[in-house]
């Protein structure tokens, strides 16, 4: 397997940070003298365990520079609270999967700092953190007073 002994020596010769797929790969080879396919190259690649480093796309989820109303700032940074059920916060995050983004908010008690309830969707909104809120609310039954900055 000579091909696969210079892909071998290519990649070793390479920064770290490089990216080297099949076509970049055949390139070299071809440079190097070994004249053969795309195909056989990914193929000897694939079933040697030599694969590229895949970019991630950078998906931008905060629109900071918007006309909407910002919220006050109710909390000022006191995060003790000497009870439960007196304050929830939420927080909104997203995990790449397989079929594409899934969106995540949780609703905490302030107190325990325990998810009291959440929701996912395959969609960012505001119907996303009414979910979770319902949720939190139907589980928990908060008494009157229940302070939610959000």
């Amino acid at each position: 397997m000579k091909i696969l002994k210079a892909i071998r020596e290519i990649r070793q010769s390479q920064p770290k940070k490089e990216v080297y797929g099949a076509l970049r790969m055949l390139r070299d080879l071809n440079a190097r003298g070994f004249y053969c396919g795309k195909n056989r190259v990914a193929a000897i690649m694939r079933n040697n365990g030599i694969c590229s480093k895949i970019k991630r796309k950078f998906k931008r989820t905060t629109d900071s520079e918007h006309s909407k109303p910002v919220a006050p700032n109710v909390l000022q940074q006191n995060f003790s609270i000497d009870a439960p059920n007196k304050v929830y916060v939420a927080d909104i995050t997203y995990v790449r999967t397989s079929e594409g983004w899934l969106y995540l908010a949780i609703v905490l008690d302030l107190f325990s700092r325990m998810v009291v309830g959440w929701f996912t969707s395959s969609r960012i909104g505001k119907e996303l953190v009414m979910e979770a809120l319902q949720r939190a609310l139907k589980a928990r039954n908060p008494k009157k007073g229940l302070d939610c900055p959000f």
